[in-house]
């Protein structure tokens, strides 16, 4: 049984929306999720993960950077410094942290989104996303003769934003990282992963 006020406010309803709310729904034209394999299924061996920071700021784009079997990890957090962690490419400990001057000026478009991609040996790559209708990261290995091979989940979370950015380490060791939303702002989480050759 209604109540004449819930009554009215539906009958408002009806009238302000008209009659394409008694239509039936149309099919959802946005982009559908891909078919996500698991990363073990497409001959990758997933690696540790870890949060960076739990401050950072969307506004700066992430740089990493491979170097003497290192990764180093450069971000802005909460627009104030820049910090540079240079980073164990297995573990994702920490061998240093270094903080900085805030970046000169903020990236044009930080949330554009774009597929990273790192070479590997042999011709292969690797290409990772962020996958829109999901909202996770997810990759894909490419052969050299323009072969695809499966799309692979690498990241749990299904909040991020933007797209991840990577580098490859020595051995086939790829480090990857994105931003996710979190109930306090924004985190920059890293995994590691390594494709056998």
């Amino acid at each position: 049984m209604f109540h004449r006020h819930a009554t009215s406010a539906l009958l408002f309803f009806t009238l302000a929306v008209g009659a394409s709310a008694c239509a039936p729904a149309a099919p959802a034209s946005g982009p559908r999720p891909a078919a996500v394999a698991s990363a073990a299924s497409a001959g990758v061996r997933l690696g540790p993960s870890r949060t960076l920071s739990h401050r950072a700021s969307l506004r700066y784009p992430v740089v990493l950077t491979a170097t003497g079997g290192e990764v180093s990890a450069t971000f802005s957090q909460h627009q104030s410094d820049t910090t540079t962690m240079r980073l164990c490419p297995i573990t994702l400990s920490t061998h240093a942290e270094l903080v900085g001057e805030p970046p000169a000026a903020p990236a044009a478009t930080p949330y554009a989104l774009r597929t990273s991609i790192a070479t590997l040996e042999g011709g292969r790559s690797l290409a990772v996303w962020t996958e829109p209708a999901s909202g996770r990261v997810v990759g894909q290995l490419r052969e050299a003769s323009g072969d695809r091979g499966v799309i692979f989940a690498l990241s749990s979370e299904t909040d991020v934003l933007g797209s991840p950015t990577l580098t490859r380490v020595d051995g086939g060791r790829v480090v990857v990282a994105y931003f996710t939303a979190v109930e306090r702002g924004f985190d920059l989480v890293a995994v590691t992963l390594e494709v056998p050759g």
